[in-house]
């Protein structure tokens, strides 16, 4: 089937296998350092880290929820939602950079701080970049 001048097929589930597949690295990465220490109420973070957490997490979600909406042809709420999604990747941006901060602060005596927020800072422009080429078209 045709929508505008864009086949629309079986190529929908490679993205939500895609999605699907990021949504169990994340939780499989973040169950033993962020999950269950948060949930057992041991997770000695700042609210910063919390708020950055929930953001990507969400971002993940709608990674999810979009290519699902395209799937079963819910156009108009998947647009709304790409809305959505270029304000909540400009507060993950925000909220990258303050935990690349905290990051660099805690762990400047071992590591060195500089590193920390020139690679943040890098992810940042290319998530960013990622997000206005997926938002243009």
């Amino acid at each position: 089937m045709s929508v505008g001048s864009k086949q629309v097929g079986s190529r929908p589930w490679f993205y939500i296998a895609m999605a699907l597949v990021a949504l169990v690295v994340a939780l499989t990465g973040f169950t033993s350092t962020f999950f269950v220490p948060l949930a057992e109420g041991r997770l000695e973070a700042p609210p910063m880290i919390l708020v950055h957490g929930a953001l990507v997490f969400a971002w993940i979600l709608l990674f999810v929820i979009q290519p699902s909406l395209i799937r079963w042809r819910g156009y108009q709420l998947h647009k709304t939602l790409g809305v959505v999604g270029v304000v909540l990747a400009l507060a993950i941006a925000v909220s990258t950079l303050a935990a690349s901060m905290y990051s660099a602060t805690r762990d400047f005596a071992e590591f060195g701080g500089v590193p920390t927020i020139l690679s943040a800072s890098a992810a940042i422009a290319l998530f960013l970049g990622l997000v206005l080429a997926g938002a243009m078209f």
